[in-house]
């Protein structure tokens, strides 16, 4: 868009983009994209952590095009309402499935059009050192929780496309000229829009860039009109609306509830202002970096803590006595910094507030303000030395990024796998939380003498933690001491009655012992709670069944595939039901469902098989040799799928066979039970269905 001078000031435009800076920042682009892709590298090979499997490997929304209108059109279907990042991780998963290496060069790439991103932003705004600080960016240790964890793929997302936003806003209204005479367009308007709509589908914490706006209106021009406001207050709506409903959602939905958040005014400013130097100090000193940081003890009554929000004030109001001699731009930054870090200081309950105050992605984004200012910093310092100083000076500059990229490249090795990421979280932070993921992880693997040991450790950090003592009782399960874990299960619901994990687990323990009644009771509790629970309703429904009432497990299992339309296990089940009920029709359709959402659950494929040939005897018995020969075939091609998924399954290759021989392909049906034999060389049923098998083709003269 063509730019205009300013009647006012006497600036004249120049030329952006000559070739020789066109060269040098394609120099500088291809640079960081090699420090992205060095730093990173050992991300692709690293697997998937911690709620990874809620957003990808356990997210019942990505198997399905069904499942992709629930991520749009029900905020609750998944763990939170950032619909974008959800459905790049529903195209990903159509693309290469569960392999988390695809999702991690995905999460760098993102990385590395943000770090070039950032150049392009500073350039615009023709800050010092732009590049410099985009390399910093790129290579600094504090943003590999962002990069490495594949559900941090919302702060990557959203800040790609807080940053296009913003290039377009500067292009609507650039910050050099007066506000009178920007080149307006409505159509440059509405691509700031949709993009700045797309960073809040990503993730809320772009809610604050229409603040940023106006800060570089004030840095750039030292006001903000009214014009200023009107361009920039529908965005602020648009920001204020998605904020409130995530602020909503993370409190009725992701469970930001209970004592952990029960925080006064006074505690939430002494968290805010700690959390400020807190981050600013990881950035000029980037070790001891954790995946969980210790909790810290908010106390009003000590005098020392209220000193950290005092110096963040201090230190606003001598930036701003200062702005005539040091100019306005180390004040911008100190307000960037810190107002795109208020989601994360506090004011807002979030739920990793649980565990601690402070986390490294909370600023990823907030991080540009300062980095900004350093690279400005050390420009305008080279720019004041001479020749050789300057290159001894460039050479610390790019020194320091190297020091940088080291520190990350250390850093993503920590996020390799599940065990190595809490393994290193506790030897920096010993708490409860740390303890408690451990045991999940070796629970996980099978090592559940080591998990229990992980879970009484966390329980002596908090006697009181229900998450831990959950989890020690199905520990207990799983090695066999059904009374240890009882008595767990039962001792976390006199902590909090309503549990819902305490509640289910010991509920399916009392399936377990044959005491339905007890377990009816405990999954009925659960739902009076939480009526919406799918998993309570199959599991309702799974006892019903055991007591037979298949009835009323038919209903629960409906209830349970209505709120979960995707959740395979209540579709398999609904399926059986309907098919002791001779449902035919209806069994075959919540087969193909539940297969649709878990193509690996062999089990419904099984069914829906022998479902296949049920209907073709029945069609063959009605004299329809046509709709029978249909069923037949579709049952074989189900039987191949299962046999090629379980090759080791010889009760498939015998239903198999028995589909080859309805069909009169006798001689596929004899290959099949012979190659079933091999696998169980003693089973009698197997060696006389072969027996009569050769005897029908006369293979063997049979015996009179």
């Amino acid at each position: 868009m063509p730019r205009r001078n300013s009647s006012r000031g006497g600036l004249r435009a120049t030329p952006a983009w000559t070739a020789a800076a066109l060269d040098r920042t394609w120099l500088w682009v291809s640079g960081i994209v090699a420090i992205v892709a060095l730093t990173y590298m050992p991300a692709v090979g690293a697997g998937f952590i911690w709620d990874d499997d809620a957003h990808i490997t356990g997210n019942a929304t990505l198997r399905s095009l069904d499942g992709l209108r629930r991520i749009w059109f029900e905020p609750t279907s998944i763990p939170q309402y950032y619909p974008l990042t959800h459905t790049s991780f529903w195209i990903e998963y159509h693309l290469w499935g569960s392999n988390a290496a695809g999702y991690h060069v995905v999460n760098i790439v993102l990385h590395a059009v943000n770090s070039v991103l950032v150049g392009l932003v500073l350039r615009r705004l023709a800050v010092p050192g732009a590049w410099l600080a985009a390399a910093l960016f790129a290579a600094h240790p504090v943003h590999v929780e962002s990069v490495a964890w594949v559900t941090e793929r919302k702060n990557v997302l959203s800040l790609a496309l807080s940053l296009g936003a913003l290039l377009a806003w500067l292009r609507l209204s650039p910050p050099q000229f007066g506000i009178d005479q920007p080149t307006w367009s409505w159509r440059l308007y509405g691509l700031v829009a949709l993009l700045f709509a797309g960073a809040l589908l990503s993730k809320t914490v772009a809610c604050s860039l229409p603040a940023v706006m106006l800060i570089i209106a004030w840095w750039k021009r030292g006001r903000i009109t009214p014009r200023d406001w009107r361009a920039v207050a529908p965005l602020l709506a648009l920001g204020l609306a998605a904020g409130l409903m995530t602020a909503y959602l993370e409190k009725h939905h992701v469970g930001a509830l209970g004592d952990d958040w029960s925080l006064g005014p006074i505690d939430r400013l002494l968290i805010a202002g700690r959390a400020v130097w807190f981050y600013a100090a990881k950035l000029v000193w980037p070790v001891r970096l954790s995946f969980i940081y210790e909790r810290w003890n908010i106390d009003p009554r000590s005098v020392w803590q209220y000193l950290f929000p005092a110096a963040a004030a201090a230190l606003i109001l001598t930036l701003w006595k200062l702005r005539g001699w040091i100019g306005r731009g180390p004040l911008a930054a100190a307000l960037f910094f810190g107002g795109t870090l208020v989601p994360a200081l506090g004011v807002l309950d979030v739920y990793p507030m649980r565990y601690s105050f402070v986390a490294d992605h909370f600023q990823y984004a907030a991080s540009l303000g300062l980095i900004a200012l350093a690279g400005a910093g050390a420009a305008l310092g080279l720019r004041r030395l001479g020749a050789a100083p300057r290159a001894v000076g460039g050479a610390a500059c790019a020194g320091a990024v190297a020091v940088l990229a080291t520190l990350a490249w250390k850093q993503t090795h920590i996020y390799h796998d599940q065990l190595t990421l809490w393994n290193d979280t506790i030897a920096k932070n010993p708490a409860w939380m740390p303890y408690h993921s451990l045991g999940n992880t070796l629970f996980q693997q099978g090592s559940y003498g080591q998990a229990i040991d992980a879970f009484e450790r966390s329980l002596a950090l908090r006697p009181d933690n229900v998450y831990a003592r959950t989890s020690l009782g199905s520990a207990c399960e799983a090695q066999g001491d059904l009374e240890r874990a009882r008595a767990q299960f039962a001792e976390a619901l006199r902590l909090d009655p309503d549990w819902p994990t305490a509640l289910n687990n010991l509920g399916l323990l009392l399936v377990k012992l044959r005491k339905l009644p007890e377990a009816e009771n405990m999954f009925r509790r659960l739902l009076a709670k939480n009526p919406g629970d799918a998993v309570a309703h199959n599991n309702l429904g799974m006892t019903l069944e055991l007591a037979g009432d298949r009835s009323g497990a038919l209903d629960e299992y409906k209830a349970a595939a209505e709120i979960e339309p995707d959740y395979a296990e209540a579709r398999y089940n609904l399926a059986n039901c309907q098919f002791a009920f001779r449902n035919f029709e209806q069994a075959q359709r919540n087969y193909r469902r539940a297969l649709a959402s878990n193509p690996k659950l062999d089990e419904a494929r099984n069914n829906l098989a022998s479902l296949l040939l049920a209907l073709g005897d029945d069609a063959r018995v009605r004299g329809n040799e046509a709709e029978a020969l249909e069923h037949f075939n579709r049952a074989v091609e189900e039987y191949v799928k299962l046999v090629t998924d379980a090759p080791a399954s010889a009760t498939a290759r015998q239903n198999l066979a028995t589909a080859y021989e309805r069909l009169g392909r006798n001689s596929e049906a004899l290959a099949t039970l012979e190659e079933a034999l091999r696998i169980l060389p003693g089973n009698p049923q197997l060696r006389k269905s072969l027996a009569r098998l050769r005897a029908h083709l006369g293979a063997v003269k049979p015996q009179g």
